[in-house]
């Protein structure tokens, strides 16, 4: 079986929550992972041979016709997958009721992707890819490849595009509707290099009447003509107004509930672990009162003074660096949040117990394993996300008092 050295010929970084051991689900990741296997799928040309078949003579046939044939099946139906995932990103990006003309593009988009969506009935064996054939690791490489697409594209429509709706604003809408009509070419340039397949369908007719237009730069008016130009004017109208913040559009999305670890571990630093996770759901499931905000940056300080020691122990000078940067951090805190930061509203003791179990665990251990350092690192950075989340939007909420440095100015009426 002909192997190739796959290519990832695209896509922004991954957000950087996409390291992190719990599992989590944002556009960003999803996308990545979508367009890096499709990226991947332009380095293969010569296609009837990558499935089993000859190449025109140019190669001899590897596998039987039936088993090219049920690759070329497999590939359609993955294909078919990829590009609902595609439609339903624009859809998802184009306003609720949109019929304001700078919306005409995208809206003509999403209706010309489904009209050459690749129905079900067309399919091979009228069906679409079953849970069976996007689970299962495919032996042909080039359909493993399409496979990956359609298994990272189904994750988007069944968990991260249901909610991602009702979080987005406008810029982040552009940046859902370039990526999808990127997409949408991609995915009918490869069709062009599939029409030699077997039993390849093509996607739909491509020939539509011109009725969208739009001012472009310096004024001048274009006409979408199909699917291909409106995809091609979707990518540049929707470039020439995004801005680069509009991409933490990347960091939003589904993520599952997190739950609390009855922790039964005897090793010390394993039942701290445990207990910096449940501070952080505990952080998520309950507002802080400003008391109990000012105690978990107090512990969190002495919490990374005991990690930095242990990762000094395990000869981890990066790690020993994150966390003498984090005490400080938190020494820095301590001091604004004791002077600025006041009110009752809120709760917190359960993150409070469970931050000094942790504490509590470190301080009285002198040895640890580099992964235990490793899970150490993460369950500190889901504290500090969920920390400053709470105090920023205890602040912008007023459920804290803050108090801020006032200067007196007159007023055109004599008062200051």
């Amino acid at each position: 079986m002909p192997q190739h050295p796959g290519r990832h010929l695209g896509g922004r970084p991954r957000p950087h929550h996409a390291r992190r051991r719990r599992p989590a689900m944002t556009y960003g990741e999803v996308n990545n992972d979508v367009r890096a296997a499709v990226a991947d799928l332009f380095g293969y040309r010569r296609i009837t041979y990558y499935l089993g078949a000859s190449s025109n003579g140019a190669a001899p046939a590897w596998g039987s016709p039936e088993q090219a044939r049920t690759s070329a099946d497999l590939v359609q139906r993955y294909r078919a997958v990829v590009w609902k995932y595609a439609h339903r990103v624009v859809q998802t990006a184009n306003p609720p009721g949109a019929s304001a003309p700078v919306w005409n593009l995208p809206l003509r988009l999403a209706a010309l992707m489904d009209e050459n969506a690749p129905r079900a009935e067309l399919l091979p064996g009228e069906r679409g890819a079953n849970l069976d054939e996007l689970a299962t690791r495919q032996p042909v490489e080039l359909v493993e490849i399409w496979r990956r697409a359609a298994a990272a594209a189904v994750i988007g429509l069944d968990r991260e595009l249901v909610t991602l709706g009702s979080q987005l604003e406008r810029p982040h809408r552009l940046v859902l509707i370039e990526d999808a009509a990127e997409l949408s070419l991609a995915l009918i340039r490869l069709d062009g290099r599939y029409r030699w397949a077997p039993g390849w369908r093509l996607l739909g007719d491509r020939s539509r009447p011109a009725d969208t237009q739009y001012a472009g730069r310096g004024g001048h008016r274009h006409q979408a003509t199909g699917l291909v130009s409106t995809a091609f004017m979707t990518v540049e109208w929707a470039s020439e107004h995004i801005t680069h913040d509009a991409y933490v559009v990347d960091q939003v999305g589904w993520r599952p509930r997190p739950k609390l670890i009855e922790s039964t571990s005897t090793d010390p630093v394993d039942s701290a672990i445990d207990a910096l996770h449940n501070t952080a759901v505990h952080l998520q499931r309950e507002f802080p009162r400003a008391l109990a905000i000012r105690g978990l940056s107090r512990l969190s300080r002495l919490t990374s003074l005991h990690a930095a020691r242990l990762a000094e122990v395990v000869g981890s000078s990066a790690a020993k660096q994150v966390f003498d940067t984090r005490a400080k951090s938190y020494g820095a805190l301590n001091s604004i949040l004791r002077t600025s930061i006041g009110g009752n509203l809120g709760g917190g003791d359960h993150a409070l117990a469970e931050a000094t179990i942790a504490l509590s665990r470190l301080a009285r251990t002198q040895t640890a394993t580099s992964e235990q350092i490793e899970r150490l690192l993460d369950e500190c950075a889901e504290i500090d996300e969920a920390l400053s989340t709470r105090l920023r939007h205890g602040i912008k909420d007023h459920r804290y008092f803050v108090a801020n440095e006032r200067h007196l100015a007159a007023t055109p009426d004599g008062a200051v």
